[in-house]
């Protein structure tokens, strides 16, 4: 019994310092937060140039020609948030009005989606637009397959800035157009993918559960490279929330996925949505093996799989930059770009997934140790709730 009371305490200590731990770091990192924006800004851009001052929301700032073929005009910097979190970017907008350059000036981007857009030399084609242009996605601007809401997002820094100083600088008419919602075909089926899990986990009919794996292998992952991370989470836990009118697929795979685990108690992702589990799994039954571990061993992995979670969401908190704590190695895999750890997890994973079923889901997993908290929270919740009521009718 006293054996049992000091495991209890112990358990009630850790979970308090683990909390305790990443609140200090999510004020050490809200500290840490450069607040002299504008100087950075002025060091990037400058190169030895002098910038004058000339407009405020968003900054304008002027320059003159330092040579016979050096840029004149002006530099006017925006933000908005991506799909990992806040960006700032300056467009460079020549006497003409037309735009000279884009400058990316800080992003939280995941590396992979943003390697992609400069070697598809996404920001290329801003050169030479004039800067009355609507730049709107797929109508007069491309974005890159496999990183839409990060071209989405610089795209709309660029037309803020560049209808700012048409308007201010030039006085020119500007008809604004907003993007209309984005809500098309992969968000229908992504909410058909949730419904057919839903349907399947109900009815408890397999062929359901392993037509909605199938097409999820196929759909997030190789064609959209969209499986969920704790860098979503941790961008949740920032405070850094997309707009909803473009980037509503975003909004339906993270906040779909986490109000489904606390309405209905039930880890549909890990179910059959996550692409990389899909394969884990049948990996595991093309090889036909799955050790099974004694329950000492099976608790100490629980363990390891939540304490790599609290490290990473460590890390978010302290850079306050999401993807740095990202160390799921389906990146590599589905989009064949990645961070060196990432690179070596990945064939670590696929040969662990021949031998223990979905190897990394039980065993690492992030994802899968926040959404069963949430389910695990949902349901300490409705037994406070019957008590309360309880109380009330004794």
């Amino acid at each position: 019994m006293k054996q049992s009371r000091k495991k209890s305490i112990f358990k009630n200590i850790m979970r308090a310092l683990a909390f305790l731990s990443l609140a200090a770091a999510y004020v050490i990192g809200y500290i840490n937060t450069d607040h002299k924006t504008l100087r950075i800004l002025e060091e990037k851009i400058s190169a030895g140039r002098e910038l004058i001052k000339i407009g405020d929301n968003p900054l304008i700032y002027e320059t003159q020609a330092l040579g016979k073929d050096s840029f004149s005009g002006y530099y006017v910097i925006t933000g908005t948030q991506g799909w990992g979190g806040p960006l700032q970017i300056a467009t460079a907008i020549n006497r003409q009005g037309a735009v000279y350059e884009v400058l990316v000036l800080s992003h939280k981007e995941t590396p992979s989606f943003f390697n992609k857009l400069q070697r598809k030399e996404f920001f290329e084609q801003f050169k030479e637009k004039n800067i009355a242009s609507p730049f709107l996605p797929e109508e007069n601007i491309d974005t890159i397959t496999q990183a839409t809401i990060s071209s989405e997002a610089f795209i709309k820094a660029i037309r803020m800035g560049s209808h700012s100083t048409a308007k201010k600088i030039f006085n020119l008419n500007v008809l604004e157009k907003k993007p209309e919602w984005k809500f098309g075909l992969n968000e229908i089926l992504l909410l058909g993918l949730f419904l057919v899990l839903l349907t399947g986990l109900i009815l408890k009919n397999k062929l359901l559960r392993y037509f909605a794996m199938a097409a999820s292998f196929f759909f997030l992952g190789f064609y959209l490279n969209s499986s969920l991370s704790i860098a979503h989470f941790g961008s949740l836990l920032l405070g850094y929330f997309p707009p909803v009118r473009i980037h509503t697929f975003w909004w339906i795979l993270v906040i779909g996925t986490l109000m489904t685990a606390f309405l209905l108690k039930r880890n549909l992702y890990c179910y059959g949505l996550c692409p990389f589990g899909n394969l884990q799994e049948l990996n595991s039954r093309i090889s036909g093996i799955n050790v099974r571990l004694n329950s000492r061993i099976l608790k100490i992995t629980k363990y390891m799989s939540r304490f790599l979670t609290w490290l990473a969401l460590i890390l978010i908190f302290l850079t306050t930059k999401p993807v740095l704590g990202a160390y799921e190695p389906f990146p590599v895999l589905f989009g064949l770009e990645g961070i060196e750890i990432q690179w070596f997890i990945l064939p670590v994973v696929i040969l662990g997934s021949f031998v223990f079923t979905r190897f990394f889901c039980r065993f690492f997993c992030p994802v899968g140790v926040v959404l069963n908290l949430t389910i695990k929270g949902r349901r300490k919740l409705d037994k406070f709730v019957g008590k309360i009521v309880n109380l009330d009718y004794s």
